[in-house]
């Protein structure tokens, strides 16, 4: 099974980087960033990384004082990028979750690097040494010595909270998912350049393709555009024509594109990922798909003007509905989910009826509103009293201006192609 996967990965790269090396650059493609230069050096150090825990460690001791516990211990790669400021990378095997070492956060202050014998050198050597943590060390072959050594060195396990299969310790519980909403000032400055270069590798993408492209086809071209840039795809959803229409989540198929084109990303660095969908048409748009994208257009604005901190977001569901309404399309809500938080998970949280989660400053955000054939999907992050949008270059991609009580939103519609 691994190995297949693998295979699957190498081909879908290798068929990206033919139909790269087949399609002829653009003009326009000047104006978007360059993917050759290294453009993620410097935005993560070990400097900045102790300056980012300290935040983070001054949140989860208030965590652990409310919750009455002693110590976490993270397993899930997301938790470690997140807790060590994306200074040192855990993850092995790329489509598990799991981290190849654990990180203990005593509630003293105490930082634990948690590992077997295979890992350890590596991961002190490559940045939890300089972060501080101390190693507790068992043998790879003796995986069962990791409960007497955590109790031998911290005593009752009851009072030890893990996100990862560890049955003797207590699971982590949902309320801390919200210990990683708010985006510290280096946290926004590595999003923003991740999310200039998702932007750049889908629209690359855009200006590409030709008709009688294959949406597998798309798949390898995103991919690659992605991967050369040291980003990760995690959804790739491409859709041709009447597939659009027919399904919202359209897993890549053999269909050929005549005059109409989706590409739907959602990818990641340092696991953090970022939300796009884009719209290619091939000729003049029928005036019912201009209606469409309009509409679906207008609701995004809605989303966005509503995603302020201090809102919760079950007056943001209810007001949704009424929103599609307006738009002359009552029901469409139903047929799909409308986004929610991003940030570490593709989305922290869905909005539904239910979730009474509070938007906090600096909170990344991926709404995803639908009508059958139509998509808005951008990754903005709030302010302290407003919210920018993330996933944009330097680009003019045609946009569409909603004005709301006197403000302009501008949405992405769709690139008109000869």
């Amino acid at each position: 099974m691994k190995f297949c996967l693998s295979l699957k990965i190498c081909c879908v790269i290798a068929l990206g980087y033919a139909l790269v090396q087949a399609c002829s650059p653009m003009d326009h493609e000047s104006h978007l960033p360059d993917p050759e230069l290294q453009w993620y050096e410097g935005l993560v150090s070990p400097s900045a990384a102790k300056e980012e825990m300290e935040v983070k460690l001054g949140r989860m001791r208030s965590f652990l004082e409310k919750e009455g516990k002693e110590m976490v211990i993270f397993g899930t790669e997301r938790n470690v990028k997140w807790l060590t400021g994306a200074h040192f990378n855990g993850q092995i095997v790329l489509n598990k979750e799991g981290s190849s070492v654990y990180l203990g956060v005593h509630r003293s202050g105490e930082l634990f690097l948690i590992s077997n014998n295979i890992e350890v050198r590596r991961a002190l050597d490559e940045g939890l040494q300089a972060l501080g943590f101390k190693p507790l060390i068992y043998e790879w072959y003796l995986p069962g010595m990791l409960e007497p050594i955590l109790q031998e060195k911290f005593g009752n396990l009851f009072s030890i909270y893990t996100d990862t299969d560890l049955p003797f310790l207590s699971p982590l519980p949902e309320s801390f998912r919200s210990l990683r909403f708010s985006f510290t000032e280096q946290e926004r400055l590595r999003y923003r350049a991740l999310a200039e270069q998702v932007t750049a590798a889908v629209e690359e993408v855009c200006l590409r393709m030709q008709p009688g492209i294959t949406e597998r086809e798309l798949e390898a071209l995103t991919a690659m555009a992605l991967w050369k840039r040291g980003i990760m795809p995690t959804v790739l959803l491409m859709a041709a024509d009447e597939r659009i229409t027919d399904y919202r989540h359209a897993l890549p198929g053999e269909k050929a594109v005549s005059s109409m084109a989706m590409v739907n990303v959602v990818a990641e660095k340092w696991n953090m990922p970022v939300a796009i969908t884009r719209f290619v048409h091939f000729g003049p748009v029928p005036e019912e798909t201009l209606a469409k994208f309009e509409a679906v257009a207008k609701v995004n604005a809605q989303f966005q003007q509503a995603t302020r901190p201090g809102i919760k977001v079950r007056g943001i569901f209810g007001s949704m509905q009424n929103w599609y309404e307006k738009v002359g399309y009552r029901w469409e809500w139903e047929k799909h989910h409308q986004g929610g938080a991003i940030g570490y998970d593709d989305r922290e949280y869905i909005i539904r009826p239910g979730v009474d989660y509070v938007i906090q400053a600096h909170q990344p955000f991926a709404w995803n509103p639908s009508i059958t054939g139509s998509k808005m999907e951008e990754t903005i992050i709030t302010t302290e009293d407003g919210f920018e949008v993330l996933t944009k270059t330097g680009f003019a991609w045609p946009m569409y201006e909603v004005e709301l009580d006197g403000k302009i939103y501008p949405q992405p519609w769709i690139l008109i192609r000869d």
